[in-house]
């Protein structure tokens, strides 16, 4: 734990109640013992004049996670506020920050970031509020991140970085960027949004990032901020994005199948979007065919990649989509072709 204001320090700067919190930090952990430190730190140097609530879920970590929170709870006990779970719930399908964190809390924005990730200016909070309530016909602001391979900190590699300025995007610029379009440790969210979220989201969604970012760019779009708040790691043992990448074919197809279901009640819901949220789908299933192209599971590639070529808006619409399209015979051959190339590279 490094040299850290106390929680007294930190909350003699706060002009209301320490119970009437404007912004809950929502943060999920599960086996980040070599993380979860510098996500708490991340939260903890925040300088604001509002107070701020740190709500942890730890989803029963089988390594040493929720002892250091405990650590940081035992600090600032008024501050943060775990949830230690003795039986995993994401194994059994439940949707834990809607269950777990959102339920609970009490400010009027919510502010996502996971234990494997963190964030480096002690602004972020205070500025993104400010933000938020120059545009407050907007429910969602975001804004670039540094890109860490593990514990390789290097600003020269961002993700997200759009503009230098601040920007205005609309609905179906949210909608067509798919779960790519805002890392998930710079979204704020309007609380309301979060706790009124449509029953489809609960049942089905496979990624609640995406689909929390088109539902809360519905009413005006999303704000962009230009300054780099915060660092996303990638390459993480046991994260969504590595996981995902080594899925068997059923639980790819149950994965193709949820996004089906979910953008098409979205796209019932919302029919002015139409279009961008056919093409939004399409990506997915691009996404999800090639996905099953690289572990093998042909039938299931060709049957995904038919399906996001199915409605005239989508054909062509990326490169993986082409490359799918010309191989779905053979693709043993465009698998050889991709290890040629790996090695080439390499």
């Amino acid at each position: 734990m490094r040299d850290l204001r106390t929680e007294e320090e930190i909350i003699s700067n706060w002009k209301n109640g320490i119970d009437k919190p404007v912004v809950s930090v929502c943060c999920l952990t599960f086996n980040h013992e070599p993380y979860i430190e510098d996500a708490l730190e991340g939260f903890l140097i925040q300088e604001t004049d509002f107070p701020f609530e740190i709500l942890i879920h730890d989803d029963a970590s089988e390594d040493n996670t929720a002892n250091i929170v405990r650590r940081y709870q035992a600090r600032y006990p008024n501050i943060i506020k775990p949830i230690y779970q003795t039986e995993n719930k994401y194994s059994k399908g439940i949707k834990i920050n809607l269950v777990y964190n959102f339920s609970r809390a009490k400010g009027e924005y919510i502010a996502l970031c996971e234990g494997d990730d963190f964030w480096v200016a002690s602004d972020k909070l205070k500025e993104q509020i400010t933000l938020m309530k120059q545009y407050p016909h907007i429910n969602i602001s975001f804004h670039p991140v540094y890109q860490v391979e593990g514990f390789e900190f290097s600003k020269a590699k961002t993700l997200c970085d759009y503009s230098d300025v601040i920007r205005q995007y609309s609905p179906e610029e949210v909608i067509l960027g798919g779960g790519i379009f805002m890392p998930t440790n710079s979204l704020m969210v309007k609380t309301a949004i979060l706790k009124n979220l449509p029953e489809w989201f609960s049942t089905h969604a496979p990624v609640g990032d995406m689909y929390i970012q088109m539902i809360a760019s519905l009413g005006g779009g999303a704000i962009y901020m230009p300054q780099k708040n915060g660092a996303y790691r990638t390459n993480i043992p046991g994260s969504w994005s590595s996981m995902h990448i080594k899925m068997e074919c059923q639980k790819i197809e149950e994965y193709a199948n949820n996004h089906i279901y979910c953008f098409t009640a979205f796209g019932a819901e919302n029919v002015k979007f139409k279009n961008e949220i056919l093409r939004a789908l399409a990506f997915e299933l691009v996404s999800c065919a090639w996905n099953s192209m690289k572990n093998n599971c042909d039938e299931l590639a060709k049957s995904l990649v038919e399906k996001s070529t199915s409605y005239s808006e989508c054909k062509y619409i990326n490169f993986n989509q082409a490359v799918l399209v010309i191989f779905k015979r053979n693709f043993k051959i465009l698998r050889f072709l991709l290890k040629l190339k790996n090695r080439i590279i390499a």
